[in-house]
């Protein structure tokens, strides 16, 4: 599962988008959000990986 090898870096990636503050970054971060919560639904039972990575991802507006 390659998910789980890279979900670490999600909240940095997520960090770093927020930082650049542009409508680019803004679109990207969406994207990425919906995409990160469709595979944590499909991988579930790994709390700590994901309890940074669901902190990071409230930035976003939409919902999880």
């Amino acid at each position: 599962m390659w998910f789980l090898q890279i979900v670490g870096s999600v909240p940095d990636l997520v960090s770093n988008l927020r930082h650049q503050d542009t409508r680019a970054s803004s679109c990207l971060l969406d994207s990425i959000v919906e995409l990160v919560d469709c595979l944590m639904f499909q991988h579930p039972g790994f709390p700590d990986l994901y309890e940074p990575v669901v902190d990071a991802l409230k930035v976003s507006k939409l919902p999880l």
